[in-house]
Parts: C-alpha cells; sequence; structure tokens
C-alpha cells in the first residue's frame, strides 16, 4: 500500500493521508510517524485528526468513485478479518464524501519531518519496535 501512495504521488496525484492523532492503542500512535518520511519523500502529504478518534476509511478518486467501509491497510484486514471496503462509482456520492473529507482536513494538522526529527530519542526507537510489529498489527 506504501508503494501504491508513493506512487501515485510521484505521479502528480495529490495523496493526503488522514490519521486520529490520537489511536485506540498506543502502539499505533508510533506506527503513523513510521511512514511519515517515505511519504513526504514522494510527495505524499500525512495529516493527523484533532478532534477525536475517527475510525472511518474513505477514499475518493477523480472526483467520480468513492470507496468507503472498515478494512485498514494492514494485513490482519486484508486476509484474516473478511472486513469490507466498497467502492462507488456516483460522482453525487463522491463529492459527498470529498466534502466531509475537506471538512476533516479542516481540522487536522500536517505532520512534517521537522516534527518528527524534534522528537526525542525514544520515539524514535518507538517507531521503529512498530515497524518490527508490523506484520501482526
Amino acid at each position: 500500500m506504501l508503494a501504491s501512495l508513493q506512487l501515485a504521488a510521484l505521479c502528480g496525484v495529490d495523496v493526503r493521508v488522514l490519521v486520529p492523532r490520537r489511536a485506540d492503542h498506543t502502539v499505533f500512535d508510533f506506527v503513523h510517524y513510521a511512514y511519515l518520511k517515505p511519504l513526504d519523500e514522494a510527495g505524499a502529504k500525512l495529516f493527523f485528526y484533532e478532534p477525536c478518534f475517527a475510525h472511518q476509511k474513505v477514499c475518493v478518486v477523480d472526483s467520480d468513485f468513492a470507496a468507503v467501509g472498515t478494512a485498514n491497510f494492514d494485513n490482519r484486514s486484508f486476509r484474516l478479518n473478511f472486513e469490507l471496503t466498497l467502492l462507488f462509482a456516483n460522482a453525487d456520492f463522491a463529492a459527498e464524501v470529498a466534502a466531509m473529507l475537506d471538512d476533516d482536513f479542516a481540522q487536522s494538522t500536517r505532520a512534517t519531518v521537522e516534527d518528527l526529527d524534534a522528537r526525542p530519542f525514544y520515539f524514535h526507537l518507538g517507531i521503529r519496535a512498530s515497524r518490527l510489529l508490523e506484520p501482526i498489527l
């Protein structure tokens, strides 16, 4: 999934990833940061949703398609939990989802590599540990 997002950003697609500032488990707070540099280097942007924990998984493509579902971007969701994401080929629905996302992004803060680099050593250690746990998360 990371490679797909990077490739899209390198091709000029506006790739923005929105994650909650605080996850439902502490280890996931570190996982978000593990992907910040690779996304940033490709031109994709990572944002933290500030108001609360959000569990939605949505995507809008070219104002024509919208995907809405429960599947996370991990092996467990894709292969074990039988989670579902529906793709709608409907411009009106895609516009509604895009408006919702615009509101969510307005309540978000962009994560920057500079902010990450300013974090203490133990935080970077937590990021590396979370990457090791990635296959089972």
